[in-house]
């Protein structure tokens, strides 16, 4: 039994142990992680009993890893001795940091499957138990029947019609952890025997009324052969159980803890006395101080390593003989939370040394001080034992923080919060309303209506906050004007138009008259071997010139005696041919016709 204590608060040696410990702590949390991941796949790809079990210890393990390791990391940072007088070093504020952790993986991290990871109904039972321990568990039906027998040190798993019942070994804590699935409300019944010295853990889950009910019993010192009773009505009604110490068949009754949704469980344990020193026959006192003080469970644990020098009765110590041993307390909700006192047992009290000046040592807190009660220190003289106690002032608010702040907005009241002290809880101050502000937080906006050259637009705008909307007019656009050319003709007048292309409206609108004549200079010549071309006159409808680029000429057989022509061709607000005819006689024959010509009038 001493063994088990002395590993337990043994210390690991020093800033270089404590340092590898909590890298190895990060280590196998780092692996755990990447093994959990795989195993989830696993079960979402095939959800067996096999497959949500593997997960379950993978969760369960990498869960504990992370909350020793933030505890590792805590006790590797903590200045202690000669430096402590002058600095933490920053290590309150790393425990303030390392217990919010705490909180999270409390209120966060226990293990749960939602709706769409449910387990198959293979998987679902009505009650489950978890024995730690160096014991073996008999299970036995109601009728007295043995259901099944687990036994320390070998890893089962059976399934029968009462439920699941598997012995899995627990790398983390080194136990072989009996794990009990029930399938029914029988009164089933548990025979847990020790097969070695040890403390025996009991946890035992049933949903009641909607409510997850845990009921347990931590730290029952159990030796080889003594054994522990209790059925399901025994745990869950009665919350008690039944303890043969010695193994006569002599039983002794204890109380089962319960924890429910609001149970407060206890942080840490802190001993009056670390060290006594005592003549045989005497008695000595151990108070202990539970934290939180409304932690749901108070009681002690009480053990002597060695009860033939001083025994342990409900904190009552009883020197036997002389000799030295230590004594522990150990909190019945967590057997995790240990306290300890070395214990000396002389003949007389003239073997007690008589200090002229007393040796104290570092002093435990044994009233713990909060920011308007005051706290108490006790120091132990490391040569006589004597105490003496030192008030510990309140430190006052010191650290505070503001709550259910809440920015006003264009419509809703704001609050400027209420002021509260971060170390006791306590509300030191309340806030006031904050009137709304009015003004909107519009967004960029958006065009409900398109602008046009006839009509206006429309943009809306709404508050990002409280939803209400504006509207916005948008100017008209201007006309996208096009310029339209119909050409005219030899007969028909043309057109310049321009005309808005999206409705339809004119601007301006411009008429080419048509092309009434066109005349040559000469339109006869003597032929005298030169090439003739006579200047060409167009005049339009409205008795004006048209402009030379409007159009072009071109001669054909214009250098020969005969008959010529002159071809012109209409261009740019134009369009059409117009030929006219053109002579080249001989010299008599020009005389001739010019006479001719002139008889008639005609020239």
């Amino acid at each position: 039994m001493e063994s088990f204590f002395v590993n337990k608060l043994a210390d690991i040696g020093g800033m270089v142990k404590k340092e590898a410990c909590v890298e190895g702590y990060a280590d196998l949390a780092s692996a755990f992680t990447k093994k959990l991941e795989r195993s989830k796949q696993t079960f979402l790809a095939a959800r067996t009993e096999e497959n949500a079990w593997d997960f379950y210890y993978n969760y369960n393990i990498l869960y504990r890893l992370r909350y020793k390791g933030e505890e590792a990391y805590l006790d590797m940072t903590k200045v202690e001795g000669f430096l402590s007088y002058f600095s933490d070093f920053g290590y309150s504020l790393k425990k303030d940091v390392v217990n919010e952790t705490f909180k999270m993986l409390e209120d966060k991290c226990q293990f749960t499957m939602d709706e769409a990871a449910a387990l198959p109904e293979s998987c679902q039972f009505v009650a489950k138990s978890v024995i730690s321990c160096p014991v073996n568990v008999s299970v036995y039906a109601e009728n007295g029947t043995l259901i099944t027998e687990l036994v320390d040190g070998t890893q089962s798993d059976v399934t029968n019609e009462y439920g699941r019942f598997a012995v899995v070994y627990d790398s983390y804590s080194g136990d072989y952890e009996k794990v009990i699935c029930l399938n029914s409300e029988e009164n089933v019944s548990f025979k847990i025997t020790g097969v070695d010295d040890g403390l025996v853990a009991m946890d035992f889950a049933q949903a009641k009324d909607a409510e997850s009910m845990v009921y347990t019993f931590n730290n029952v010192p159990i030796k080889t052969d003594a054994a522990i009773y209790a059925d399901v009505k025994q745990i869950t009604e009665q919350k008690i159980y039944q303890i043969d110490e010695s193994g006569n068949g002599e039983l002794d009754e204890r109380p089962i803890i319960v924890k429910s949704d609001n149970y407060v469980p206890v942080d840490s344990v802190v001993l009056s006395e670390t060290v006594l020193k005592l003549k045989e026959g005497e008695n000595a006192g151990l108070k202990v101080m539970i934290n939180p003080s409304n932690a749901t469970e108070q009681k002690i644990s009480w053990m002597s390593a060695n009860p033939s020098i001083a025994a342990i009765t409900d904190g009552k110590v009883t020197a036997v003989t002389q000799g030295s041993t230590v004594i522990y307390g150990i909190a019945m909700d967590d057997r995790d939370k240990i306290v300890s006192c070395e214990v000396s047992v002389v003949a007389d009290m003239g073997d007690i040394p008589v200090c002229e000046e007393h040796s104290w040592d570092d002093g435990i807190i044994t009233k713990e001080l909060t920011c308007t009660e005051r706290g108490e220190k006790t120091y132990t003289c490391v040569i006589c034992g004597e105490t003496k106690n030192e008030e510990i002032k309140a430190t006052g608010h010191q650290t505070k923080e503001v709550r259910n702040k809440k920015d006003a907005t264009c419509k809703a009241e704001g609050y400027s919060g209420d002021t509260y002290c971060k170390d006791c809880n306590k509300k030191l101050n309340t806030g006031q309303a904050i009137a709304a502000t009015g003004k909107h937080t519009w967004d960029k906006g958006k065009e409900s209506k398109a602008s046009s050259c006839t009509e206006k637009g429309e943009k809306q705008y709404i508050c990002s906050v409280c939803g209400e909307t504006k509207k916005e007019s948008l100017e008209k656009i201007s006309h996208a004007y096009k310029t339209t050319v119909t050409k005219a003709t030899t007969s028909e007048n043309g057109s310049i138009t321009e005309k808005c292309a999206s409705c339809g409206i004119v601007k301006s609108s411009k008429t080419i008259p048509c092309v009434k004549s066109a005349t040559l200079r000469t339109v006869s010549y003597t032929y005298n071997g030169r090439a003739k071309k006579p200047s060409v006159t167009i005049k339009d409808s409205s008795g004006k010139v048209v402009s030379a680029h409007n159009y072009t000429v071109k001669y054909k057989n214009n250098k020969k005696i005969g008959k010529a022509s002159v071809t012109i061709k209409l261009q740019g607000n134009y369009t059409g041919t117009i030929k006219k005819p053109l002579k080249l006689f001989p010299k008599e024959r020009l005389y001739q016709e010019r006479l001719w010509h002139n008889r008639k009038g005609l020239l």
